[in-house]
C-alpha cells in the first residue's frame, strides 16, 4: 500500500517538482523504484537466511514509514503552505 501511494504520485512529482516531461522522467523514477524494491528484497532474504521471522514484520514497516517521513522533510516544496490571507 505504501508503495502504491508513492507510485500514484510519481507523475505529478516528475512534472511539478523535477520540471521534466512525464514520459522520460517517470521512466527513470520507475526504474529506480523497481531496482530499490529488488535490492531491498534481496537484502531482507539475506538477513533472514530464507527463514521467515515475525520480528521483521514489525520492524520493516516502521523503517519504511521513517524513510517516507524523512523524504517528506527533505522536500519543503511538497509541504502544504496553508492559507495566509
Amino acid at each position: 500500500m505504501h508503495g502504491a501511494l508513492f507510485l500514484a504520485q510519481l507523475p505529478a512529482y516528475a512534472k511539478n517538482v523535477l520540471g521534466g516531461d512525464e514520459s522520460s522522467v517517470i521512466l527513470l523514477l520507475l526504474a529506480t523504484f523497481i531496482v530499490g524494491i529488488g535490492a531491498g528484497s534481496l537484502l531482507c532474504a539475506k538477513f533472514v537466511r530464507h527463514k521467515p521471522e515475525r520480528s521483521l514484520a514489525l520492524v520493516l514497516p516502521g523503517c519504511n514509514a521513517a524513510l517516507g517521513i524523512m523524504g517528506y522533510q527533505c522536500l519543503p516544496e511538497l509541504r502544504c503552505k496553508g492559507n495566509n490571507g
